[in-house]
């Protein structure tokens, strides 16, 4: 049997309904980090811990633990999607506002959009496994790029769900804090587990 996405995304909406209630203080919680940029990566983190942890005995406390205990590592995440996106800024005003070359601003801009996603492909897994291995960040993120380098079609498959929910979220404004912030890391979350059990269980050792 192969892991499938389509499995996972019918279990992260099945769970997204089932424990909606659980999520949407801490969903609001993450959204107040994410506004600030810095903190998103150590909220997500911990919203990530939160949610793979067992609903009964979910405490909010437990995401504040997490948010201080993971900092460093959440910290170091999320600063990389900030460069990408700061980049990213930079080079869209230059085009707009036509400075410098138009066709070398543009590659420039494709070429930094390109390598963000081939980071988010390589560091899809990166999160459970730096909570269950306490490895560091980039021993973490090796081991996320073997595993996606090893089932690519399943990861670019998860990770082209995570972006559509991404889309579809922003899109509904209101959607972007209340869904977004538990649709991810239940994709993450389902995606991780789906791919360990079937096809490298090596790795949930």
């Amino acid at each position: 049997m192969n892991p499938s996405v389509s499995r996972v995304v019918k279990s992260v909406f099945k769970r997204y309904y089932k424990e909606a209630w659980d999520l949407i203080i801490p969903s609001f919680v993450w959204f107040g980090f994410f506004s600030t940029f810095v903190l998103a990566g150590p909220a997500t983190v911990a919203f990530y811990s939160f949610v793979s942890s067992d609903p009964r005995k979910r405490r909010l406390s437990e995401f504040w633990k997490k948010l201080r205990d993971n900092f460093s590592f959440g910290f170091k995440l999320g600063m990389v999607h900030v460069v990408f996106i700061f980049l990213m800024i930079i080079f869209r005003i230059f085009l707009k506002k036509g400075i410098g070359s138009t066709f070398i601003n543009s590659i420039v801009f494709f070429t930094i959009l390109y390598l963000w996603l081939m980071f988010d492909f390589f560091s899809i897994y990166i999160v459970p496994i730096e909570l269950k291995n306490r490895n560091g960040f980039w021993h973490s993120f090796l081991l996320s790029s073997k595993i996606s380098i090893r089932s690519p079609k399943y990861t670019l498959g998860l990770l082209i769900q995570i972006l559509l929910s991404t889309f579809l979220t922003i899109l509904s404004v209101v959607g972007f804090p209340i869904l977004f912030p538990g649709l991810l890391n239940l994709f993450i979350d389902e995606g991780f587990l789906e791919l360990i059990d079937i096809k490298h269980p090596e790795e949930a050792s």
